[in-house]
């Protein structure tokens, strides 16, 4: 397979995990937005992925990955997760820069050298961005966090993850020190506009509800009585 071929699969298999309708189709203009290219690109590409038996993809009613596909496309976001975890957890680089450097190690094709970076990691099941890795046999953990517009005032939470990623936001985390993992109060949801008012290490810091809508959180009950 080639490197375009693979991302489209990662494409589309993100956008089918994406959709609330369960067995939902993809459309191609959903795909050609993503990969930032003219609907007429998306549909020879489909045509070539639809001939070695990867995608599903009937004109005008959408497309969706065979098992042979589907397959496929897990283990590239297994690769790239992986990647990222190693990139910031043993050399150390930033949660924002190591999006690109794992895009081109994804596509090193080695069942060997992926266990054994699987095995020294310690099995991670989430990546440094709190996306879940999908395992050797293909399975997504489970995650049973909430979007961060769905908090209540009074009560405590971990930072899980953060949905669709982009540089902007993670500077903008970084710049509040809200990291995978941080705890925090929720001192007061606005209702007008459903913006989050926090407070964390004795700071307080407001989150528009554009932010909070792309923020993973838990209710963290253990700390429930500490403020």
């Amino acid at each position: 397979m080639t490197i375009a071929e693979e991302d489209y699969l990662k494409v589309i298999l993100k956008l089918e995990l994406a959709q609330e309708e369960l067995h939902a189709r993809v459309t191609t203009n959903q795909v050609a937005e993503v990969i930032q290219t003219k609907p007429s690109s998306v549909t020879d590409m489909l045509k070539r992925l639809k001939e070695k038996s990867l995608v599903d993809y009937i004109k005008y009613k959408g497309i969706k990955l065979t098992g042979a596909g589907r397959k496929q496309a897990l283990c590239l976001i297994r690769r790239h997760r992986l990647w990222e975890t190693f990139l910031v957890e043993k050399l150390g680089l930033s949660w924002k820069t190591v999006h690109p450097v794992a895009e081109q190690l994804e596509h090193v094709h080695s069942d060997e050298l992926l266990e054994r970076l699987d095995e020294f990691l310690g099995h991670p099941a989430f990546d440094p961005h709190g996306e879940p890795i999908p395992n050797g046999e293909g399975k997504l953990p489970g995650c049973d966090g909430e979007l961060m517009t769905t908090v209540k005032a009074g009560k405590n939470y971990t930072f899980m993850g953060i949905k669709e990623p982009t540089d902007t936001l993670l500077s903008y985390l970084d710049k509040i020190k809200l990291n995978i993992g941080s705890i925090f109060h929720v001192q007061d949801v606005e209702a007008y506009n459903g913006s989050v008012e926090l407070e964390m290490g004795g700071k307080v810091c407001f989150l528009t509800y554009d932010v909070a809508n792309k923020l993973v959180v838990k209710v963290n009950e253990k700390h429930e009585n500490k403020n």
